[in-house]
């Protein structure tokens, strides 16, 4: 789930197939927001759990608060080390327009 965040060298900000949840939807001025909060945010990104759960960023601070957002939900997930620099420098025809 890649937050909008150009990479260099890549023609986009999106990796293709993946969901966006940004941080504001799951995170509030007081921490994270509700876990119901949470769910919605999940299903307006038609969020599939049957799927393994990545999250990604430029570098790795925006996909760790989303991880964390979502182990509260109960939800599992990993963060992509690598960020979209990686992603951009190894793949960079993963990356497109955002959709």
């Amino acid at each position: 789930m890649p937050l909008d965040i150009p990479a260099k060298g890549a023609t986009g900000n999106h990796l293709k197939g993946a969901k966006n949840v940004p941080l504001s939807a799951v995170f509030g001025a007081d921490g994270v927001v509700t876990k119901e909060d949470i769910e919605k945010a999940l299903k307006t990104a038609h969020y599939d759990p049957s799927h393994p759960t990545i999250t990604a960023c430029n570098g790795g601070v925006q996909a760790s608060l989303l991880a964390l957002a979502l182990k509260h939900a109960g939800k599992q997930s990993r963060v992509y080390n690598g960020s979209m620099f990686e992603i951009a420098a190894r793949a960079p025809e993963m990356i497109s327009e955002k959709k």
